[in-house]
């Protein structure tokens, strides 16, 4: 079905009132609902049908909103102040070089809920504390990355007798 000019509509909505609130996702939100309505959807269960039938699959929406919900926690954390008190709880112990890097590939394997929440949660309490320890952003993301998808390779005792696996 073609909607012509109406289609502009939401788009329209939603950046009027992301100048005027100074609130993007809200406007985003009622940009999205003025869209689910132009289309002629029920507002209650329409967006998950134009969401399934832009996305494609079930299993996908949901692995999406998994991660979308993942994301959503690990913001929580931050803004309740969670991840700042336990980085600072760590950066007590005045890590040197070694001792960062081997704590945040025991981070990664420890806190594992899934590949993403553990880069989001482990990256975000690190930060700090390598950054204090002069690793590097690059050195950090391998650390606490490669336990979600090869926890076999990268451990305490791989940093310690085999630094030369962390240059790969």
């Amino acid at each position: 079905m073609e909607y012509g000019i109406l289609s502009l509509l939401p788009v329209c909505v939603a950046l009027v009132l992301a100048f005027v609130t100074k609130d993007a996702l809200l406007s985003i939100l009622i940009g999205v609902l003025t869209g689910i309505i132009v289309s002629g959807q029920n507002i209650v269960t329409g967006f998950t049908g134009i969401l399934q039938s832009a996305l494609g699959n079930a299993d996908f929406i949901w692995i999406l909103a998994i991660e979308v919900f993942v994301g959503i926690v690990v913001a929580y954390f931050q803004k309740a102040g969670a991840l700042e008190a336990f980085a600072n709880m760590l950066s007590k112990h005045n890590l040197k070089r070694k001792g960062a890097t081997i704590l945040s590939s025991l981070l990664g394997i420890f806190i594992f809920f899934s590949d993403y929440f553990s880069s989001l949660y482990v990256g975000s309490i690190m930060r700090p504390i390598t950054d204090k320890a002069k690793v590097s952003r690059e050195m950090l993301a391998y650390d606490q990355r490669l336990p979600a998808g090869q926890p076999w390779r990268n451990t305490a005792c791989a940093h310690a007798l085999r630094p030369d696996l962390l240059c790969r």
